[in-house]
Order: C-alpha cells, then structure tokens, then sequence
C-alpha cells in the first residue's frame, strides 16, 4: 500500500448545512463520475485493490471517517465508517503496515486496524473493509512513535495557549 496525492473533491457552495453528504470525486483534476461520503480526504493509498480514501464530515464534535475502496475505474468497491452516536473519532495519524491493512491513531492510545478482504463468491469476488479495534500500540514502535508525537503536539498547543494568556494579561 502507497500513500499518494492524486485525488480530490469538488468544493460545495452555501452553508453547511445544506451540503449533500457525497462529494464529486476528482484524479488529478479531471471529474471521475464517482461520488464518494465526506468533504474532506483525511488519507489516500494505491493498493492492489486500486485505492483506498479516508474521508471525513468535518464536522466538529461529530467527527468521524468513512473508508473508500475504489477500483482502477473509480467504482466503489467497498465501504466502511467509524461512526457511533454520540461519540466522536478524530484522526491524528494512519500508515499501512501490510500490503492490505493501515493502522489509523485516534486520540491519545485509540488505534484501528482496516484491512481489505476480498471474497471470492459464486459469480463474482466481492471486497470487504474489515475496522477492528488494535488493542497492544505498546508493542507497536510506529504506534508508540505516533503517541509521542500526539503528546509533543498537545504539549506545544497548551504552552502556546499560556503564553497568549500571559500576553493577553500583559496588555
């Protein structure tokens, strides 16, 4: 699996609100007749498969993501969301770690693994996205690099916001 650059989705005009919830697909810059959930690309990878898009609502407290597998002409082969009422996923990093499977980080010491499964059926193969949760990043370095990461970041925010209180109270 390849992290790659090439795709990315039409704007949408008016309030928010009145958004529809898929989005026109576009591969470097030209329209694929595809719409796909989501308003923002979060992650995109060349697999064997075709592709596979992270995408997200962008939608504050209600964060969550919808994982796209697309064939080499753009069709939707399957789909996936990490979505729980009430709760809200916000993503902070992904990375393959197989040629079939990403490890997506949310919060500080959440992690997921998504891995595409294909079926062979009767007629036809069929794909699948399979999310489960990962439950040992401490015997994972890239996850354990990633919480140090998170934990630098948050660090720096909560620094930078003392110091504007300071200045603030200075003024």
């Amino acid at each position: 699996m390849e992290s790659i650059e090439a795709f990315t989705l039409a704007k949408h005009q008016g309030p928010y609100e009145t958004w529809p919830l898929r989005t026109r697909l576009q591969f470097n810059n030209n329209e694929t007749g595809t719409e796909i959930p989501g308003y923002i690309i979060e992650g995109q990878y060349r697999c064997d498969e075709g592709y596979l898009l992270i995408t997200s609502h962008d939608c504050p407290f209600e964060e969550s993501n919808d994982f796209i597998l697309l064939g080499e002409c753009f069709e939707i082969l399957a789909t996936e969301q990490l979505l729980v009422p009430y709760a809200s996923f916000l993503l902070n990093a992904h990375w393959p770690v197989s040629s079939d499977s990403l490890l997506l980080h949310y919060y500080e010491r959440l992690f997921f693994t998504l891995t595409i499964r294909k079926n062979a059926g009767l007629f036809r193969s069929r794909h699948r996205l399979v999310l489960k949760p990962f439950n040992e990043p401490e015997n994972d370095s890239a996850a354990n690099a990633s919480i140090a990461e998170l934990q630098r970041r948050l660090q720096a925010i909560r620094e930078q916001e003392s110091d504007d209180k300071i200045n603030s109270a200075t003024r």
